[in-house]
């Protein structure tokens, strides 16, 4: 079966983000407000897209802050006559079912808010992406940007696209698949990652990622695993009992302290492992969610001006033609 569908680059937007706020210098625009992370987001953008030509992107996001500060003093030189078009389509209908945080509260419990400089450049960022017609999916409540991410990429096997997923997330390698031709870019070590990289990195192929995660726990996401249990143990035990199930099950053949431990740790290991497991089967419209908006060359140019970003505004400036003339 051939596909309509060019291959497809999937970003997770606020892994990205992220990476591109601590990474680069924090840069301000003629008004004061932050532009750091907004020009090293899309410099990493212009590298993915450069390193895999004819690659449809798309971005997903996680549900955006409470409150995105789009008042403050900071933004109050930025072209106001732009902001009601920010608009990332946020589906109501991902699916049912408990969230994360429905089975477990303290998911993502101990993570600091959003910093105050990186939500100043949330809906900025937005609003250029949406102008150069990048398309964006936004999860909600049920379903993070990992799971858009990960049914994109199963709906894009169905079809044999080959597809790259753009995250530094462990969690992105449970979806790396050579057959499928779904590779896996780190962005913090710039790798193309596919399954024997996994196995040599991690010693466990990617389809034990979710179990192997579930066995060490998440410090950052807060998901409780087996104390002491590292990777290389967490990869002994796959490899001797197969999955999870299998670990639980041979639990008391399991000797010393780490025996111990996990036997203590039985209780939560589902628990664990419901919340290391991506969605793959969200009810998305596949082709209408790569549909990209037309290209908004007034939005760029007044985005641009407002935030000072000179050479992406030259070149824009330039790939736009001129207006014939027209006798008065």
């Amino acid at each position: 079966m051939t596909s309509i569908h060019p291959n497809l680059l999937i970003i997770d937007g606020f892994n990205l983000l992220y990476r591109a706020f601590h990474g680069n210098e924090p840069l301000t625009g003629p008004g004061g407000q932050p532009t750091g992370a907004i020009h090293g987001f899309l410099r990493s953008v212009a590298m993915l897209e450069k390193q895999y030509p004819g690659y449809a992107t798309i971005v997903t996001l996680d549900p955006f802050p409470a409150h995105m500060d789009q008042t403050l003093d900071t933004q109050s030189s930025l072209p106001q006559n732009h902001w009601d078009k920010w608009n990332v389509p946020q589906l109501a209908d991902l699916g049912q079912g408990p969230s994360r945080w429905d089975i477990y509260p303290q998911y993502k419990g101990t993570r600091s808010e959003m910093p105050h400089d990186l939500r100043l450049q949330l809906v900025p960022l937005i609003l250029i992406l949406q102008g150069r017609g990048v398309p964006m999916l936004q999860g909600n409540h049920f379903a993070e940007a990992d799971d858009l991410l990960a049914t994109l990429a199963t709906l894009a096997k169905e079809r044999n696209i080959p597809t790259v997923v753009c995250s530094g997330d462990k969690d992105a390698l449970a979806l790396v698949d050579d057959a499928a031709q779904c590779r896996v870019f780190n962005p913090n070590t710039n790798k193309e990652m596919r399954e024997q990289d996994v196995m040599d990195k991690y010693g466990v192929h990617p389809k034990k990622m979710e179990d192997f995660l579930a066995l060490m726990g998440d410090t950052v996401d807060n998901i409780p695993g087996v104390n002491k249990c590292g990777p290389k143990t967490a990869a002994k035990w796959l490899d001797l009992y197969g999955n999870l199930e299998g670990i639980i099950a041979n639990a008391d053949a399991i000797k010393g302290v780490v025996g111990e431990h996990l036997r203590a740790a039985l209780p939560n290991l589902p628990l664990s492992k419901s919340l290391t497991s991506l969605k793959r089967d969200l009810p998305l419209d596949f082709h209408a969610a790569l549909q990209a908006p037309p290209q908004d060359t007034d939005l760029l140019t007044d985005m641009y001006t407002a935030l000072g970003m000179k050479s992406a505004l030259a070149k824009l400036q330039a790939a736009t033609p001129t207006p014939a003339f027209q006798p008065g």
